[in-house]
């Protein structure tokens, strides 16, 4: 059964992750500054850096193995990401019962979310969502990251998706890619987990 705000007879279906698919919960960078009672420790990196590792133009962990000492880490690299990834990874049923139900009469799932590809394959492999959907799109696979329309694009050309943009259903808990998607023609739907 779909949720209630999920339409049923589109031609292809599109779910954001962070916030939907996975439950809202604070981001690594507040919980990592509140433990460590440093606030704005990380800022630099995740407004920086972060970014292009998002696009697949920078490695994530070579990345962090240069601020481990600055951030006041003794830990390594993967001990790093394994608190980080743990915390951010509380599936919400709804979603995911509804993507199975979906998927069971034949339609068409994936995943679309803006993610580098460490925490991507946590994703899909530790969390099993690689399962879950027929896919996954993340921006470091792309090098563009939502609300750019080309993502949109590019999704729809890998997947060899050739009908009408309003018979795409997309989900997703940002209102700029909500309006960047609508601006396309799809039929978006703000929801947040």
């Amino acid at each position: 059964m779909n949720a209630s705000w999920v339409p049923e007879g589109k031609s292809l279906y599109l779910f954001d992750v962070d916030g939907v698919l996975l439950k809202t919960s604070p981001p690594f960078s507040e919980r990592y500054e509140a433990q460590k009672a440093a606030p704005g420790l990380t800022a630099t990196f995740f407004a920086g850096v972060f970014q292009e590792c998002l696009v697949g133009k920078a490695d994530l962990k070579a990345e962090l193995e240069k601020r481990l000492s600055a951030w006041q880490w003794e830990g390594s690299v993967e001990e790093l990401l394994a608190l980080w990834f743990a915390g951010e990874a509380e599936i919400h049923r709804e979603v995911h019962d509804t993507i199975t139900s979906l998927r069971e009469r034949g339609s068409a799932c994936y995943l679309v979310t803006n993610e580098e590809k460490y925490r991507t394959a946590y994703l899909m492999d530790t969390l099993g969502l690689g399962t879950l959907a027929d896919g996954v799109f993340a921006s470091y696979m792309l090098g563009v990251k939502k609300p750019d329309t080309r993502f949109y694009h590019t999704v729809c050309t890998r997947i060899g998706y050739t009908g009408a943009m309003s018979d795409v259903f997309y989900a997703d808990n940002d209102m700029r890619n909500i309006t960047a998607a609508q601006n396309l023609g799809i039929d978006a739907f703000y929801y947040k987990a």
